[in-house]
């Protein structure tokens, strides 16, 4: 019906009651509310709070009635939680009424009930958080305000979805009426999801290759979740390929990575006959490391084919339930994940016949022979009960044939049946069970290709049909499926073996992070096929002429002994032939194999056990006999179905040894929500994931002889929590705990000691000893198979064979990484010492330590220009321009050994309280004034912009070391304090030192440390004109000389504002809080170093003779904060910042009352008579008061230091519930002085009244203050 003026509604209605313009008012909403969001993008797996606003419609809302926010099943987005307001991903909804109409009825709402449920609504939008209106009604414009990860109880919000999206959709649906009939509210809630930074680079080859055969080197940046980064200008990628045991590069090239969507480059290499390291290292565009990658080639005349092609047959798009568009996931099948060859998989049940002949036609445009093969398929999504998933691929020529789907040639249904989110409105069965599908396509075989697997609905392997049926699916995004190869073997089924991605979330090609139900990173099939053309590789893959892999470039090939069969074919021996059949494998790998096995219908009848050949042939040279580790691996998943992942929560427990650090091995180290740590020295915890794949962990001794008398591995087993609260988990049932005990002698048996977890599918935990040796990438050998076990039934005997990889511990700094005595020094100290991992008081244990005068050189080199920031550009033997990157490689050689010198005994240990005295050795400690020159010059780089930024990349590693051993060591602060400069005002020069902040007066103050420190690198042609006509001094470190010309050297020492003009119009000053991250937590760092020498300075002999108490220090401190612009300010003082809470509860509560001491109106109290803040104190003298300077910017601080100071009196029970209704009382009566004093009208002027810039931080500070009051009564009513 229009809308009727108040004049037609008089005349067709007559007179009567109704609440004055609420009917116009209504006929102004839509019908069923709209939403808003508080964003509109998001990072891939960054915490967020996310704010959805539901305005009710002009339906009302009626009692009963459900609101209900859906996104898609496959999202990994954090499961949600409604029970632990504290607790992350943490949903909560709101009800703010609306203002009434004149005579309008109020809202009779009671409550919002909000819960969470994974299968709460239709697929693709299932996942839904479910809102119910409560006894009572609620009014048109009334609002429902929903957040996504709550942080107002400082939990830390909820974790986004782990990949990128372009738009990831939330859909909300509303049941007006309480009818649980629910109809959309459009439009739905688009979120934008991005990659984070740069994580990593990742290279992409075909591994294996034929000499002199042209193949393409991929190299791509990630993030920390395996999503590829974009838009990010300026980055090059310096890639080599070396043979091994050379050191001159055999190729190399220098690509510049796209710069508008992924950051990806691409160069073809041919090469001769060997095995290669392929290095790759990412620069920025101010040359800046970034990331560093190894890999491995090899080139052999061996191989059946030119080149492995690599495809993936399991790929889905938003045709179905996919993510991104199917041009998009073509795009990264061949960018990103290198793949030679897709096989596109529309769920058959919901592609529509409109988006199957739009992607058809996509397809016929992207194929390319010789370059691309893309398939087109669907996946028969029957149950489990009628034969289960089944890919179907159409081998046939796009171009010209006619597939049969979603008709088939008789125009009966080629599908399991249709039903999606567009109809139909019956569910009707069509191509079902299995049986209908092969009487589908088997009277064209040749031209189809089903492949059974385990998704969402595993496959029955009672049903086979050989003539369709030539691949098995063992491994996708969804798990390892080991097993089921196992039962096709058993049944007799001569089957290939394939392994995808199943991939839901637009990253094919395997190799990112599982997460969800996507527990493991998909999986790769390895094609030997001729050439890379459609018929080629349609043939190679019926023909079985494949290999699987868990999704790294691994290479598995089998062939007879005479070369004439190869993995795949039917080999005929007859009954005359009394002679063993002779395979022949090659296993090409990355991390190094432990073991080759073959395996058939009794079981595994070969086994070649790579760890022992390796330990047994190290033994009998004359080296050292090898270190020894204790192994200790879980895995398996929980079920054969869908939500099979394993949640496991574990501790290792040594006894009779100590371990010096832990290496984390198998699928935990794709994960970064998933952790091993060592706790102390006999204690590993760990938290993981597994889906039918492994995770462990190798621990490490100091010596031969300390490996532990037993070990005990003891912990819980749980699953994915498909339904209820995400908090609490879901146990598996049929043995929710497991315990190992596992005596030395029983962990140094080959193997070691296992225990199968009950109920699950190949669930284990294992302890082994093994020694620490490099396994092999390579392996070669020879097998025989005879008649043994045969069933004179069936002659027929089907073999597979497999090849394992464990990661154990491997490095990436391989041959020419790292150059001269500190490589040495490295090597002698990394061989004994612990993992980053290990935190210092755990690990300290004797081993090969440098002298301190080394230790101070290895400082000096971490951080000096001419080994980081002004690295010279050069020119190679082809005139073109390269970089030395052997210098930036020492500079991190050199951290590297500090650190594992800290890390393994310890700073006492290695004498660091000498080596890093000023004064002394090395030019960064004679240089230096004291080492408050060189935090407030590293701290002035991290607030200016040019090549101050760039030196503050270099120092910020440092400082974070040098901190390290400050914490573990306090004689060397003390040493610090003692004789810094300044006198008794020394305590003010180094609180300058830690505020600087890259203006003029700090940078007088805290000027260069080494000489011509912001100088940049020269250009090619500076270099050529250099090494053409200047001499070349040799390096003399005492004399801060690096490798540089005599001319140079004899340059007058400037300042960095005389020398290089360039930075100051290069450098701009920023405000602390827009800073660099870390230069924040370095301060902190800093502040609480000198909190910790005020708070015993009088307590040992070796503290400073004379300092500060820590009232005065606080007092310097609080001098320093007040000014600081509002931003800066919170994350020093917040409770709920990382930087603050760095600080004790008694001395971060004695800070802020330090604060408030300086800006408390007159009329507060004035007293301290107790040391510390107590109950009496927070309630009577400080809640209840404001600012004494008007304005809002100084009530919003004031607000600050009272949110902090009761959210910590919170935390350790100072009040409690019996102080609610006073605290109440008091936060209300200073919230409410406080929004006086502000000044409110104020936070909006006329620019005639005040500049933009003042304003719009007015407006920021009002509404800092209006939330910190909200929160403060919250933390109240949660008490």
């Amino acid at each position: 019906m229009k809308t009727l003026s108040d004049a037609q509604l008089r005349a067709l209605a007559g007179e009567y009651f109704a609440p004055t313009g609420l009917y116009q008012h209504t006929q102004q909403l839509p019908f069923l509310g709209r939403l808003t969001c508080n964003t509109q993008t998001l990072t891939a797996g960054q915490w967020a709070e996310v704010v959805i606003e539901y305005t009710v419609g002009a339906s009302g809302l009626a009692d009963g009635a459900w609101l209900k926010g859906t996104f898609k099943f496959y999202s990994d987005w954090a499961l949600f939680q409604t029970t632990d307001p504290r607790e992350s991903n943490y949903v909560s909804v709101e009800y703010v009424a609306a203002d009434l109409h004149p005579g309008q009825t109020p809202a009779t709402v009671q409550s919002l009930a909000v819960r969470f449920d994974q299968k709460g609504h239709e697929r693709p939008f299932q996942k839904a958080v479910i809102i119910d209106v409560v006894d009572g009604f609620l009014n048109p414009s009334d609002k429902i305000v929903v957040r996504l990860g709550d942080r107002r109880w400082g939990a830390r919000g909820t974790r986004v979805q782990t990949f990128v999206e372009d738009e990831f959709l939330m859909r909300w649906y509303i049941d007006p009426v309480g009818t649980s009939r629910f109809a959309p509210v459009k439009p739905d809630i688009a979120i934008k999801i991005r990659p984070g930074p740069i994580a990593s680079v990742r290279t992409i080859t075909p591994r294996v290759v034929r000499p002199g055969v042209s193949f393409p080197v991929r190299v791509h940046s990630n993030d920390l979740w395996g999503n590829t980064t974009t838009d990010i200008a300026g980055l090059k990628a310096d890639v080599s390929l070396t043979l091994q045991g050379e050191t001159v590069p055999s190729w190399n090239r220098t690509l510049s990575l796209s710069s508008e969507g992924w950051n990806v480059g691409e160069a073809l290499a041919v090469l001769s006959e060997g095995d290669y390291i392929l290095s790759a290292l990412i620069r920025d565009e101010e040359d800046a490391i970034i990331s560093t990658a190894t890999d491995y080639v090899s080139v052999t005349a061996s191989i059946p084919v030119p080149r492995i092609l690599f495809a993936d047959l399991h790929v889905h798009s938003d045709d179905t339930v996919g993510t991104n568009s199917t041009t998009y996931n073509f795009s990264y099948a061949q960018k990103i994940g290198g793949l030679d060859i897709v096989g596109y998989t529309a769920n058959d049940f919901n592609i529509t016949q409109e988006r199957w002949n739009q992607t058809l036609e996509i397809i016929k445009s992207i194929n390319a022979e010789g370059q691309f093969v893309v398939f087109p398929g669907t996946e028969w999504c029957g149950n489990s009960a009628a034969g289960g998933d089944h890919n179907v691929v159409f081998l046939d020529d796009p171009d010209t044939a006619s597939f049969e789907f979603p008709f088939d040639r008789h125009g009966n249904v080629a599908r399991s049946f249709e039903w999606n989110e567009h109809g139909p409105a019956e569910l009707t069965a069509g191509a079902w069970p299995l049986d209908q599908v092969y009487a589908t396509y088997a009277h064209d075989a040749e031209n189809h290709l089903l492949i059974p697997h385990v998704g969402g609905r595993r496959c029955n392997l009672a049903w086979h049909h050989p003539n369709l049926e030539r691949l098995l699916e063992i491994g996708s995004a969804w798990g390892l499926f080991e097993w089921l190869l196992r039962d096709a073997i058993q049944r007799g089924w001569k089957l290939g073996v394939s392994a995808n991605s199943d991939e839901h979330r637009g990253r094919c090609g395997g190799g990112v992070p599982g997460t969800a139900v996507f527990g493991t990173r998909g999986g790769l099939t390895g094609v030997l096929a001729g050439k890379l053309e459609r018929n080629e590789v349609a043939a190679a893959l019926r023909a079985r002429r494949t290999f699987a892999t868990t999704g790294e470039r691994l290479v598995g090939l089998v062939s007879t002994e005479d070369g004439q069969h190869l993995q795949g074919d039917t080999v005929v021996v007859t009954a005359a032939n009394t002679l063993p059949l002779r395979l022949d494998y090659q296993f090409y790998g990355r991390d190094g194999f432990s073991s080759i096995e073959a395996w058939d219908a009794s079981g595994c009848f070969f086994r070649r056990n790579l760890q022992e050949e390796v330990s047994q042939n190290q033994q009998k040279g004359l080296g050292p006999r090898p270190a020894r580790k204790l192994r200790i691996r879980w895995g398996g998943a929980r079920l054969f179905d869908r939500y099979r992942e394993v949640v496991w929560h574990g501790s290792i427990l040594l006894t009779g040894a100590t371990a010096s650090r832990i290496e984390a091995l198998g699928g935990i180290r794709d994960d970064p929500e998933s952790t091993v740590r060592l706790v102390s020295e006999t204690h590993v915890s760990f938290d993981s994931k597994t889906s039918g794949d492994f995770d462990g962990v190798d621990i490490f001794f100091p010596r031969e002889l300390d490996l532990p008398d037993s070990v005990s591995i003891t912990g819980l087993v749980g699953g994915y929590v498909k339904v209820g609260d995400a908090l609490k988990g879901n146990p598996h049932n049929a043995q929710p705990e497991f315990s190992l005990l596992a005596s030395r002698e029983e962990a140094s048996t080959t193997g070691g000691k296992q225990i199968e977890i009950r109920g699950g599918a190949d669930m284990f935990v294992s302890a082994e000893i093994l020694d620490d040796v490099a396994l092999p990438r390579r392996a070669e050998g020879q097998i025989e198979v005879d008649g043994r076990g045969q069933d004179t039934a069936d002659p027929h005997r089907a073999v597979y064979l497999v090849a394992r990889e464990f990661s154990g511990g491997k490095t990436y700094f391989e041959e020419g990484l790292f150059t001269g005595g500190l490589s040495f020094l490295l090597a002698i100290s990394s061989a004994v010492s612990p993992s980053e991992n290990a935190s210092i008081e755990d690990v300290q244990q004797p081993m090969i330590i440098p002298p301190p005068a080394i230790l101070a050189l290895a400082a000096t080199i971490a951080v000096h220009p001419a080994f980081t920031s002004r690295v010279v550009a050069g020119v190679d033997g082809g005139g073109g321009r390269h970089h030395r990157r052997d210098k930036w490689e020492q500079a991190h050689a050199a951290l590297r050994l500090l650190w594992l010198a800290l890390a393994g005994v310890g700073p006492v240990g290695a004498r660091m309280a000498e080596a890093f005295a000023f004064r002394k050795y090395g030019i960064l400690w004679t240089r230096a004034e004291d080492f408050w020159q060189v935090v407030g010059w590293a701290l002035n780089c991290s607030c200016l912009a040019g090549r101050y930024r760039e030196r503050w990349k270099w120092w910020l590693p440092w400082l974070e070391f040098v901190l390290d051993a400050l914490e573990a060591d306090w004689d060397i602060i003390w040493q610090y304090v003692e004789l810094a400069k300044g006198g008794y005002a020394r305590s003010r020069r180094m609180m300058r030192a830690i505020f600087a902040d890259g203006s003029q007066k700090a940078l007088n103050e805290f000027g260069e440390v080494f000489r011509n420190e912001l100088k940049a690198p020269l250009s090619a042609g500076q270099q050529r004109l250099r090494n053409g006509t200047r001499n070349v001094q040799r390096v003399d470190v005492d004399k801060d000389v690096y490798a540089t010309n005599s001319r140079a050297s004899s340059r007058s020492s400037r300042s960095s504002i005389d020398h290089d003009e360039s930075s100051t119009s290069t450098g701009r000053n920023l405000r602390l809080s827009q800073c660099p991250p870390g230069s924040l937590q370095v301060r902190m760092r800093l502040l609480h170093l000198l909190s910790h020498v005020s708070a015993v300075a009088t307590q040992t002999s070796s503290a400073p003779s004379t300092f500060i108490d820590l009232d005065e220090l606080y007092g310097h401190f609080v001098e320093w904060i007040k000014p600081l612009p509002l931003d800066t300010f919170q994350q020093l003082i917040s409770a709920s910042t990382a930087a603050s809470r760095r600080f004790g509860i008694d001395a971060h509560t004695t800070l802020c009352e330090m604060a408030l001491q300086w800006m408390l109106e007159s009329a507060a109290p004035n007293v301290r008579a107790e040391r510390f803040l107590t109950r009496d104190k927070l309630v009577r003298q400080y809640l209840p008061y404001a600012a004494g300077a008007a304005g809002v910017v100084e009530q919003a601080k004031v607000g600050i230091c009272l949110e902090t100071m009761l959210r910590r009196a919170v935390e350790v029970g100072l009040v409690g519930f019996a102080d609610v209704d006073e605290l109440r009382a008091a936060v209300d009566k200073g919230a409410e002085r406080r929004a006086g004093l502000a000044r409110p009208d104020d936070a909006v002027h006329s620019e005639d009244e005040i500049d933009d810039n003042e304003a719009i931080q007015e407006r920021e500070a009002w509404a800092w203050l209006q939330e910190g009051e909200a929160r403060m009564r919250a933390v109240v009513d949660m008490i």
